[in-house]
């Protein structure tokens, strides 16, 4: 059928896997050709665009799956990730951040996400509460998470950064265990 949009996108995804990215991009935008609302070509494609440092596309494919799937809250901390990491554009990613965190406030990425923002602006206390928060949700959802360790990392970063060593070492010991 020429018209399987999911065949295109598992042929994109296939492509995306091997490297061959123009291939991909040719086949997710077939996908979305024969269906201009196919969430998951256009998430994919926006996957590439960040990869190729095409951050004004990716965002462009961000606005139109939210404008698609509104509630969605991964999408609102991806696009936060593209605002705030690739672009410095930190108000843009806050207000993502604090949007997936409205819509689903037990998703441990924007907590984290949210808490190096912070760490960047220097307010310190917002940045230590949600990366609680964030290892609070990541030891109750996934207590074998890779992601733990970094977040003590980056927490006992802050704390050094503050002076806080005791905390610091412990943060650095829990990240260790």
């Amino acid at each position: 059928d020429p018209n399987n949009k999911r065949a295109y996108k598992l042929k994109g995804d296939t492509y995306y896997a091997l490297k061959e990215y123009e291939k991909a991009l040719e086949a997710y935008n077939k996908a979305i050709e024969i269906d201009s609302l196919f969430v998951d070509a256009y998430y994919e494609r926006c996957l590439i665009y960040e990869d190729r440092n095409d951050y004004d596309r990716a965002l462009s494919d961000f606005n139109m799956i939210i404008s698609i799937e509104p509630d969605n809250y991964r999408l609102y901390n991806r696009r936060g990730i593209v605002y705030h990491f690739y672009l410095g554009e930190l108000e843009k990613g806050l207000a993502d951040y604090n949007k997936a965190l409205e819509l689903n406030p037990e998703f441990s990425k924007p907590f984290i996400n949210r808490a190096v923002l912070h760490k960047h602006l220097k307010q310190y206390d917002k940045a230590i509460a949600d990366f609680d928060n964030g290892l609070k949700i990541l030891q109750e959802k996934d207590p074998n998470s890779k992601k733990i360790a970094i977040c003590y990392e980056n927490r006992g970063s802050l704390y050094h950064e503050l002076g806080e060593y005791k905390k610091a070492l412990e943060d650095a010991n829990s990240g260790i265990e």
